[in-house]
């Protein structure tokens, strides 16, 4: 059976079109977008969902003891959940937010305002420091995450939002960035990791494989 390096735990597994999880850590799809899979192994679970040749065999219909087993639907969206945020920074406590549909604000809490995703322990971050818009585009799950441009101010953040440990932070006045299951994203120096209901069922299994991530790089905040 062929070998898939799995995106989430790194470990080489069985590719199996029929199941389309990972044996080490169960994620969906070993941790890809079904259609960013690697070319080969697209095109045998194309070939599995259509009967084609990684198919297997099936028992004749006319053996009444051995009922031919149908594939599996293949998996559809969750539409009812969103997604959700686990702090994932050095030294702190695990957190898990819940992405709802729509504008998700992320940035510190004061009398004022209330952000979705509240970070009260970072001096570095800003009130309505970033912001996840997040939809339903074509039947899949969209992601856009925006620095600051959509608050009360409408101004960048005074330090910043940063995506995968990329030290170029991202423009205010842009559209915004589209992100994806497993992206991290940074404000002031507090990280998040994305996880989707793509690859996770709940808030419980989201936190559960970020503690088995490696931390992605933080990028220090310029303190002059």
């Amino acid at each position: 059976m062929d070998k898939i390096s799995c995106v989430n735990c790194s470990h080489q597994v069985n590719f199996n079109p029929e199941k389309m999880r990972c044996e080490n850590c169960n994620i969906r799809d070993y941790g890809y977008n079904i259609n960013n899979l690697p070319p080969v192994f697209k095109q045998k679970y194309n070939d599995y969902i259509k009967g084609g040749p990684t198919k297997p065999p099936e028992t004749p219909t006319n053996t009444p003891e051995s009922p031919i087993k149908k594939p599996e639907t293949p998996y559809k969206p969750k539409l009812d959940k969103f997604g959700w945020l686990v702090l994932h920074t050095e030294g702190k406590q695990k957190r898990t937010f819940e992405i709802k549909k729509g504008i998700n604000y992320i940035g510190r809490e004061n009398s004022d305002f209330k952000p979705d995703v509240i970070v009260n322990d970072d001096k570095y971050v800003s009130r309505g420091h970033a912001h996840i818009q997040a939809s339903i585009e074509n039947n899949n799950y969209k992601y856009i995450l925006c620095d600051n441009s959509d608050n009360q101010s409408g101004n960048a953040s005074l330090n910043g939002t940063y995506l995968n440990g990329n030290k170029n932070k991202l423009d205010s006045n842009y559209r915004g960035k589209n992100i994806s299951d497993g992206d991290t994203i940074q404000i002031g120096e507090t990280k998040f990791v994305l996880k989707t209901p793509d690859n996770v069922t709940g808030d419980k299994d989201a936190t559960k494989i970020v503690k088995t991530m490696d931390y992605t790089k933080t990028i220090i905040i310029n303190r002059n």
